[in-house]
């Protein structure tokens, strides 16, 4: 093997290491049968599972009382539709809530990388490369988009009481306020931890100090054996 085969393979290391030291999200099943698709997608930084549909209401506007034709209900109906849904298992799950939120107002809740108890906020700017007065749907990263169904561009809720009423993060521009519990705003549902299972294997990668002491060795390596005399030289 040639130095230069060696580094292109440790670069290719590299890059797989890094990725997998971000923030992933990654499609899981929650009813037992893969050959139907993913239900849920786990994030492993906020430690949260979304539900892949982000506008589930929509089909179960008969579920509790006070969910309209579209989806969208006030704050305690939210509060009331994803507690239902806990209690019923759905999709053998019975944690399921609204994102949690902080008393953070504006157009920067969870841009920051570390900013996780905005979990609405996070969703927006890591998860899907949106940009601050953009619709989400037009973030940068359409992998994890496209790992969704039913993403409006809208006002969600959240769990988080306060602000003068309940806190919303508003999908289509980025920004997070409170109003009143009586607004009907769209609902987007999470379990906490990862209450799925992989859609397929995951292959792990070597630490990245442990690539670079490989990456040293094999280096040393290969310059020695350039150096080696050949048989029948002086």
């Amino acid at each position: 093997m040639t130095l230069r085969t060696l580094k292109a393979a440790f670069m290719i290391n590299i890059l797989t290491a890094s990725a997998a030291g971000y923030a992933a999200l990654a499609p899981v099943d929650l009813d037992g049968d893969l050959s139907n698709g993913h239900e849920g997608v786990y994030d492993d930084v906020l430690d949260i599972t979304w539900l892949a549909d982000a506008n589930l209401a929509d089909s179960l506007n008969s579920y509790v009382a006070g969910i309209n034709g579209d989806g969208s209900m006030n704050w305690d109906t939210a509060e009331a539709f994803a507690a239902e849904l806990g209690a019923n298992s759905y999709l053998g799950t019975t944690n399921w809530r609204q994102p949690t939120a902080s008393n953070c107002i504006g157009a920067s809740c969870g841009d920051a990388p570390a900013d996780t108890p905005n979990e609405l906020g996070y969703h927006y700017f890591q998860n899907f490369g949106a940009l601050s007065g953009s619709a989400v749907t037009d973030g940068a990263n359409s992998a994890n988009l496209g790992l969704f169904r039913n993403i409006q561009n809208t006002l969600y809720w959240t769990g988080y009481e306060g602000l003068g009423g309940a806190t919303y993060f508003d999908t289509s521009s980025g920004t997070q306020s409170g109003f009143p519990k009586s607004a009907e705003f769209a609902v987007w549902v999470v379990a906490d931890g990862n209450v799925g299972a992989p859609m397929s294997a995951t292959v792990p990668v070597l630490p990245l100090a442990a690539l670079g002491i490989l990456f040293l060795l094999l280096c040393r390596i290969a310059t020695t054996r350039q150096r080696e005399p050949t048989h029948g030289s002086i």
